[in-house]
């Protein structure tokens, strides 16, 4: 798995890496004239033929990121399909902070809490699920 894009909030846009490892500086808007909407990482598991759009939030900001991944549209039409053919994208949320314990939502791929417990969606692909098992998380 690797790097793709990403998105730190108040610095310069980083740079889109193509399946051939061209680097891509994304502009702020689509072909539309519409804002683009970036998560805060995207990454590409090429044996499972895997991209992952995720956007970092808080525990206290969970219902702003849910949202949010409603608008990644033009990223994978514009950018992500037509270098990545025929990939399977998921768009979803890492949360942080908090004392919850467990599976959160749907959305969310990876919850960590304040007491640095980890939980990964059951329903995770099983290149996130085996990553962290590698790490030692118990799924």
């Amino acid at each position: 798995m690797y790097g793709v894009y990403e998105n730190h909030a108040g610095c310069e846009r980083g740079y889109f890496r193509t399946k051939l490892g061209r680097l891509i500086t994304l502009p702020k808007k689509d072909r539309n004239g519409t804002n683009l909407y970036l998560p805060d990482v995207v990454l590409y598991d090429e044996p499972s033929n895997i991209i992952l759009l995720v956007e970092g939030k808080k525990l206290s900001t969970l219902a702003n990121g849910i949202e949010e991944i409603k608008y990644y549209d033009s990223i994978e039409n514009e950018y992500i399909k037509p270098e990545y053919i025929g990939v399977n994208i998921i768009r979803c949320v890492s949360i942080f902070g908090g004392r919850k314990t467990g599976y959160l939502h749907d959305d969310v791929l990876i919850y960590m809490n304040l007491k640095g417990e980890i939980y990964i969606n059951p329903n995770a692909p099983d290149c996130v699920k085996s990553m962290f098992r590698a790490m030692g998380v118990t799924i």
